[in-house]
């Protein structure tokens, strides 16, 4: 009796977690083809702390929470842009606002000037970086504060004429 009643609570188990595979799998599918942009994140700690973006035939779009602390009373971040030229030719046009949703303030930026206006920040790469060669990858570090937290899923990205959003801000 007590072997049948495991088998059940292993099989109760195997189903479980092979609706929770299949609905991620099919949350990540619809992403990627109704928006047909490629859409990546990794988990740490159930923090979303990176979201990918492309254009499958010029450029990859990266932005990346590395760091987060608190000082008196705000919260500080510092984020990573990767640009990679996936293109033929080389990739200009390279200025990005990012929408934080709240309010922020920059306070360095490398390799790139920036300026803050609320909720957003514009970031403009330095004349050595207008350009980038092809497959090659531009990094730009920026220091953000802000009295909310800032979840990375919940950035807003204009560039190159597209704005980028993730479909849901739902942590996995």
């Amino acid at each position: 009796m007590k072997k049948n009643a495991f088998k059940k609570f292993i099989n109760y188990i195997s189903v479980c977690i092979t609706v929770v595979v299949i609905t991620f799998g099919i949350t990540i599918a619809l992403n990627y083809f109704l928006s047909d942009r490629k859409l990546s994140f990794s988990s740490k700690s159930a923090e979303i702390n990176y979201v990918e973006y492309s254009d499958k035939s010029t450029y990859n779009l990266k932005i990346t929470k590395s760091s987060s602390w608190r000082e008196e009373d705000l919260n500080g971040y510092i984020f990573n842009i990767d640009i990679t030229n996936i293109s033929t030719d080389n990739l200009n046009d390279l200025d990005v606002k990012l929408d934080f949703g709240n309010a922020v303030s920059i306070n360095d930026a490398n390799d790139a000037s920036y300026s803050n206006e609320g909720s957003a920040i514009y970031i403009k790469p330095l004349e050595s970086k207008s350009s980038i060669p092809v497959s090659e990858t531009y990094s730009y570090e920026f220091i953000v504060h802000s009295s909310s937290a800032i979840n990375v899923e919940n950035i807003v990205i204009d560039f190159k004429g597209t704005t980028y959003k993730l479909q849901s801000s739902t942590t996995y």
